[in-house]
């Protein structure tokens, strides 16, 4: 198993690639991993901590999907229906995203379950998900505290916890949830839990998560040179200007 990162995203550098996953990755039109995607892939599916950061646009939720979902397919976690994985997001939108990309590197429809939790849709429904099983969970702070304080989620399998957008969740104002949460599933799950943190910028409470909670030999990917841009190049950004 390759320790260091390999030098070029093609798909035959990265042998802990299912090729079942590079076709699925094909059929979707990717035709190598993107830089973030690349460096992200072995620090996560060797179990490290990690500290990611790339400008919004980069492919960050592939770049921790991929690796989360490779190393619960070797270790055969996929089908246990029990939380493995967990993935906070700041907004409903960023949620459904994160789903989409877990759904589409799945090698059957059944693999595994990956249920996404958000507010102003009926809790019940998500209730009834988390207990048929599933073992990818993604959700925004104040959904998935509201189903931790009504007991609906057992973390003491979980190996894997993402904050996604860390610096959006401190900039809504999540920054108490986001605590509450790691402390709960810490709580459950002693023992080897991962966390990740992807954001476009590191604030000082990034570094507080990391002090805290994450391992003292964490990686550091940092490919946001372009400080001024917190946006890839290659998202083009259009405006309408409106008189009203």
């Amino acid at each position: 198993m390759p320790q260091l990162t390999p030098t070029d995203g093609e798909f035959s550098s990265f042998p802990d690639l299912h090729p079942t996953t590079v076709e699925r990755l094909k059929a979707k039109g990717c035709k190598n991993l993107f830089p973030i995607q690349q460096n992200s892939f072995y620090p996560i599916f060797n179990r490290e901590d990690l500290i990611a950061r790339d400008l919004t646009g980069s492919g960050k939720t592939l770049g921790f999907a991929l690796p989360v979902t490779e190393y619960l397919r070797k270790e055969k976690l996929l089908g246990s229906r029990r939380v493995q994985a967990i993935v906070l997001a700041p907004t409903r939108e960023l949620a459904i995203q994160v789903q989409r990309v877990f759904q589409d590197i799945k090698h059957t429809p059944n693999e595994y379950n990956c249920l996404t939790v958000y507010g102003g849709v009926s809790i019940e429904d998500q209730t009834r998900e988390l207990r048929r099983g599933v073992e990818i969970f993604v959700g925004t702070t104040g959904r998935v505290l509201d189903h931790i304080e009504r007991g609906n989620i057992d973390f003491s399998h979980c190996k894997t916890v993402v904050l996604d957008e860390a610096d959006q969740m401190l900039k809504l104002g999540f920054k108490e949830d986001i605590e509450r949460i790691l402390h709960r599933v810490r709580s459950q799950c002693q023992k080897n839990l991962q966390i990740c943190l992807f954001s476009a910028t590191v604030p000082a409470w990034v570094r507080q998560v990391a002090n805290q909670h994450m391992s003292r030999n964490l990686r550091v990917v940092d490919l946001a040179q372009d400080l001024k841009n917190k946006t890839a190049r290659k998202v083009a950004h259009l405006a309408i200007s409106c008189p009203y």
